[in-house]
């Protein structure tokens, strides 16, 4: 008889005991308490971006006071629109965008679902008037800022020490067999030939090849190559200038580097570039942790870490430089005035009518 008093006893506690967990657990969710204990960033699923944050997750979480800053990924705009959207829901401090034609920055702004940015003012001193004039370029004037400019890969050509940057002597690789290849090169023409290319259309650039391929002396071999193939190209060549994404240095050997430098950027520089949204949120608490947030990642060794490991640039003038190839790049973009962006090209309708048109003119 004791025993069977003992285990209704037992039953009842436990059950007791579950209900009361059960209400603890409704009345944290509620109040929004538990959802805070976590939360999340949103970043693209290629290019990199994954690897560059995970390893500073838990400093993050730590400086933000939340006990687990974990990612969510997205492919597609719909994607990215979709994680706006669901900024509250999913408790989303961050969003990182790269500047493309892909995501459309004024879509994002105009969907009206940002928070502006807190200190805007602190953020244009760490940003190259350069590189504020882009971004301000590409979507309406407001008295708002709603884009925090985080990472930058520019366009650089390099050229052997042992040999010169003169352009009328050294013939240019550039590799074309890619999509992304053929927008640097597009890119690049309107840098090199500012402003007369500034908004020409591809089917006017076609027109234009036989001039432009002439005044840059490409070498024809070289539109054949991948990227990867361009690089001990040009080591084993003279008289080769090459251009490739300031990224593409950190592949290169320490013997390799100490070998070349990179010509001038000059006045009109092409780069692609990355950037922090930050979604609205509702309630109070969640604004000052998008506060925190803002405030944190502008701090210049953060931005530095994030950027270097995935071999970009960060945008923070105030950021310390990875090795002297990047002192040299930050302070060109410093001087520079004109900006183009080759991720925000236009995919080329027909690539395999661009090469032949290349291929043609070195008949």
């Amino acid at each position: 008889m004791k025993a069977k008093q003992a285990v209704r006893i037992f039953v009842f506690g436990l059950f007791f005991t579950s209900l009361l967990l059960v209400s603890i657990i409704f009345y944290l969710e509620l109040s929004g308490k538990l959802r805070d204990r976590s939360a999340y960033i949103v970043l693209p699923n290629e290019g990199g971006y994954v690897e560059s944050w995970v390893p500073y997750l838990s400093q993050l979480a730590r400086a933000l006071d939340v006990s687990d800053l974990s990612i969510k990924t997205y492919t597609t705009n719909e994607d990215l629109h979709d994680y706006i959207k669901k900024a509250d829901a999913l408790n989303i401090l961050w969003i990182e965008v790269p500047l493309s034609s892909d995501f459309p920055i004024t879509d994002i702004i105009e969907a009206d679902l940002l928070t502006p940015l807190y200190n805007s003012q602190k953020v244009l001193e760490s940003t190259p008037t350069v590189i504020q004039k882009t971004f301000f370029s590409l979507y309406y004037s407001s008295e708002y800022t709603y884009t925090l400019p985080f990472t930058m890969n520019p366009l650089v050509q390099i050229y052997k020490n042992s040999e010169t940057e003169d352009g009328e002597k050294n013939t240019l690789l550039i590799p074309l067999q890619k999509e992304e290849d053929r927008k640097n090169f597009i890119s690049f023409c309107r840098t090199t030939f500012y402003p007369y290319l500034s908004s020409m259309e591809e089917e006017n650039l076609l027109s234009a090849l036989p001039s432009l391929l002439a005044y840059l002396r490409i070498d024809e071999t070289s539109i054949n190559y991948q990227k990867s193939e361009i690089i001990p190209y040009f080591f084993k060549n003279s008289k080769k200038n090459v251009l490739i994404n300031a990224s593409d240095l950190a592949s290169f050997s320490v013997e390799q580097r100490l070998a070349v430098s990179i010509a001038s950027l000059g006045k009109t520089i092409s780069s692609d570039f990355s950037y922090l949204v930050f979604p609205q949120r509702t309630s109070d608490l969640h604004n000052e942790k998008i506060r925190s947030a803002q405030d944190y990642l502008l701090i210049p060794e953060v931005a530095f870490n994030i950027a270097s490991k995935r071999n970009h640039l960060p945008v923070n003038i105030e950021s310390i430089s990875k090795n002297v190839f990047n002192d040299f790049i930050k302070k060109q973009i410093r001087q520079a005035e004109n900006c183009f962006v080759p991720a925000l090209e236009a995919d080329i309708e027909n690539n395999e009518l661009f090469l032949k048109s290349i291929k043609i003119l070195f008949q």
